[in-house]
């Protein structure tokens, strides 16, 4: 199972726009399309009873209201990342801009849902070694021996 870091994650959704993300995920299942792993008909009555906290309560995510957003607190327990991405997906224009959840799964590999421009992502880090540095600690070690050396 994977876990979300949510000390590493910045996520946000309006409040002025919950309504539309509603209708988004109303529509989506209304076309036919269902989710993995949820309750189509549980979706449903969420949307209509305009419930986010529970409807990320099922993605086992905990969100907190600041009046303007709602704001990541934390993860609740394991979660299904895939079934999640499929629904955000569908409300990702509803999440703002640069938002990110940042994950590590079993094998401690980090990788984040990125939110920009209504679509989201799944990004994980590379490693990129700096060879600046590498070739300043060799001439700093060479350097050193000469040193000792002399």
């Amino acid at each position: 199972m994977q876990r979300l870091d949510s000390n590493q994650s910045e996520f946000q959704i309006s409040t002025f726009e919950i309504d539309d993300l509603f209708k988004a995920l109303e529509n989506y299942i209304d076309s036919g399309n269902t989710f993995h792993y949820f309750n189509s008909d549980e979706i449903k009555e969420i949307c209509q009873r305009k419930n986010i906290f529970r409807l990320f309560e099922l993605m086992h995510i905990d969100l907190y209201d600041n009046e303007l957003e709602y704001i990541l607190n934390c993860q609740i327990e394991p979660i299904r990342t895939q079934s999640d991405f499929e629904i955000f997906q569908v409300i990702a224009s509803y999440i703002y801009s640069d938002s990110y959840l940042q994950y590590t799964d079993e094998e401690g590999d980090k990788y984040r849902y990125l939110f920009k421009n209504g679509i989201v992502k799944i990004i994980k880090p590379k490693l990129i070694w700096d060879e600046d540095y590498t070739n300043s600690l060799d001439s700093v070690i060479s350097t050193l021996k000469r040193t000792i050396k002399e």
